[in-house]
């Protein structure tokens, strides 16, 4: 997400026009001034160089965290393996069309075709990030059957007995409970 909202800066910025040659920005690792501590704040989303390294890195490191997703997914393969791939595959072309749109300069056809491919790529890590998820483990609910046969009409093993429905689970009373007058009920 956040490599999303970096690209938006650069497209936003026109950053793209600027640094064309991959991986170094003028013929460095790191642009020159990059980072200034006095602005360090406002560079992060209005200097070109600085908004422009940052989506580089943040796609490396994206294409990073999906290739290790995709070989750790590889032993549950048989539920998260496509999901994994796709992960997988829509970051790697993201990758290769923003390379693509950097060094060809913007062309508009590609530089939309990568804004769409970041929509694609979200869309994968919500699949995988929904199946990975495991569901809260829901209890069902007991429903009790008169237990008559088994220990003798109706009756617990000490005498109690056991009366079941299946919308409202089991009660257990005693004799004495038997006895005592049924409140009416509403």
């Amino acid at each position: 997400m956040l490599t999303i909202v970096a690209g938006g800066f650069v497209a936003g910025l026109h950053a793209g026009l600027a640094y064309n040659t991959f991986p170094l920005m003028d013929g460095r690792l790191v642009p020159e001034g990059y980072p200034d501590a006095h602005s360090f704040a406002r560079d992060l989303v209005a200097s070109v160089p600085a908004v422009q390294f940052n989506h580089r890195l943040l796609a490396s490191l994206t294409l990073l965290s999906a290739t290790g997703l995709a070989i750790s997914a590889w032993p549950d393969r048989d539920r998260l393996g496509w999901r994994a791939a796709f992960v997988l595959g829509a970051t790697a072309l993201q990758y290769v069309l923003g390379v693509t749109t950097l060094l060809l300069v913007v062309p508009v056809g590609i530089a939309l075709t990568h804004q769409i491919g970041a929509t694609v790529l979200l869309t994968a890590v919500l699949l995988i990030a929904h199946a990975i998820r495991r569901p809260a483990r829901r209890v069902p609910r007991a429903v009790s059957r008169p237990l008559r046969g088994q220990l003798g009409h109706g009756r617990t093993a000490h005498g109690q007995i056991h009366r079941g429905t299946p919308l409202y689970g089991s009660t257990i009373s005693t004799d004495a409970q038997r006895s005592a007058p049924e409140e009416p009920k509403p």
